[in-house]
């Protein structure tokens, strides 16, 4: 096997001068994919602890209905604009609610605030998934598989570097902005979400710029020569039915809600825990951005120096595979020792395990398809199907929760399954590596 950082690996990873400005675009543009999603997620947190965990599940399954009805509207536009226009109207649609919520924030208070709160975390939860599903399937719409694998980890990169700004500028703007106008900080958190307002702006207009490299040099990124700016034609419900019918999809669908599913087994304790930890609204606020910081620089590290090379040397299924490995010693850490500072790193590796690893190899997997599988069934497991999973795992923590609210119910449900999730992750490395050997030039 050839090692992570032999010649022979460095050579295959390679970025060439061509792409270099293509990679340095779209990196700039999930940079503010991310640090607009960033800036406000851990608001969104906070308001989760808020509710406490017994509206929790509500919450998702809220989440999960909004996904839901969200799809064929989203079908219905990709069918009829071309990307250079649908991809700037969904930044901009969620750009404008923000802004509503906004002037909601500042206006409403008690129990009128309570039901915002409500309303804004189901609003994060769906607003995080689609501007990131939007991103990486406009990626899978230009990047081939070989190349995708060599300058998805690179792209990547940009957005960890914007989720840490996001982060950044969540955790010390709070503090900053209280003294400038002598307020408390809790006061001044509905200013964050125009600063996210004004950074999703900025990834409208650096999509622009992707656009215009591709659409004047189509093969590029190594995917097929078709005009790429046509519209993608079909129908509002062609998502759910390409995923229906197809047995390379079910299976990301598979992976896709094991990470879920145990992703909020593990989300609920996190909640449990921070919230015996900090009690106000601005200290839930700075520890869940101090989660964000540590996760993302942990992120950033693996991807400069490990990603590529764990995808050229492994191949794409036993990359996937690394994940599940990192979940079930979270879960096993949290279980034993049970605390913030334990769920802080186990969060952390966890999610950077994701971010750096499982999502680039992940987004991989979505070379091979067809443009309309890549746009409306991508979008559909990217949300529905994330959501599907958010929901099936607040409603097994119910069922442990009226049994025992101790940590080892969870845990034992968790572990069993991170193995069945290794299994699936070797099976679509080879459903993938038999699609892309298809579709490679004679």
């Amino acid at each position: 096997m050839i090692g992570l950082f032999s010649k022979e690996t460095r050579a295959r990873i390679a970025v060439t001068p061509a792409e270099l400005r293509v990679v340095l675009w779209a990196g700039a543009y999930f940079f503010f994919v991310l640090a607009s999603f960033s800036i406000l997620r851990p608001i969104r947190e906070q308001f989760g602890v808020r509710a406490g965990p017994d509206k929790l599940p509500l919450l998702f399954l809220t989440t999960w209905l909004v996904m839901l009805l969200l799809n064929p509207l989203y079908g219905a536009v990709v069918s009829r604009f071309t990307r250079r226009r649908f991809i700037p109207l969904v930044y901009r649609f969620f750009a404008a609610l923000l802004l509503v919520l906004f002037v909601l924030l500042m206006a409403l208070e008690g129990e009128g605030l309570t039901w915002l709160g409500y309303g804004f975390y189901v609003f994060v939860s769906v607003f995080n998934l689609w501007v990131v599903s939007v991103f990486w399937s406009f990626m899978a719409d230009n990047f081939g598989s070989g190349s995708a694998r060599r300058l998805y980890a690179w792209i990547a990169v940009g957005g960890t570097l914007g989720s840490i700004a996001g982060s950044m500028t969540a955790l010390h703007g709070l503090p900053f902005v209280a003294w400038l106008i002598g307020d408390s900080q809790s006061a001044v958190v509905p200013y964050l979400l125009l600063v996210s307002v004004v950074v999703l702006e900025a990834a409208v207009f650096c999509a622009k710029r992707v656009m215009a490299r591709f659409d004047t040099q189509p093969d590029l990124g190594g995917g097929a020569l078709d005009a790429r700016p046509s519209r993608v034609g079909g129908a509002s419900w062609d998502g759910l039915k390409e995923v229906a019918r197809s047995p390379y999809l079910l299976r990301i669908c598979g992976y896709l809600l094991c990470y879920t599913v145990t992703g909020t087994l593990l989300y609920f304790l996190q909640a449990d825990i921070v919230g015996k930890h900090a009690a106000s609204a601005a200290d839930r606020t700075r520890a869940f951005a101090l989660i964000d910081v540590v996760t993302q620089s942990t992120t950033l590290l693996v991807q400069l120096f490990l990603t590529r090379r764990l995808l050229a040397t492994f191949g794409v299924g036993r990359t996937l595979g690394i994940l599940p490995l990192v979940a079930a010693g979270a879960f096993a850490a949290v279980w034993i020792w049970p605390g913030f500072w334990v769920i802080l790193i186990a969060q952390s590796l966890r999610r950077s395990a994701r971010y750096a690893i499982s999502k680039p190899a992940r987004e991989v997997l979505f070379s091979v398809v067809p443009r309309s599988e890549k746009y409306k069934a991508k979008a559909v497991i990217d949300t529905f199907v994330y959501r599907t999973g958010d929901a099936a795992g607040a409603g097994i923590l119910l069922g442990l929760r009226t049994v025992s609210a101790a940590i080892a119910p969870v845990a034992a449900v968790a572990l069993p399954l991170t193995g069945f999730w290794a299994v699936l992750a070797l099976g679509l490395g080879r459903a993938h590596a038999v699609r892309a050997a298809r579709d490679a030039p004679p």
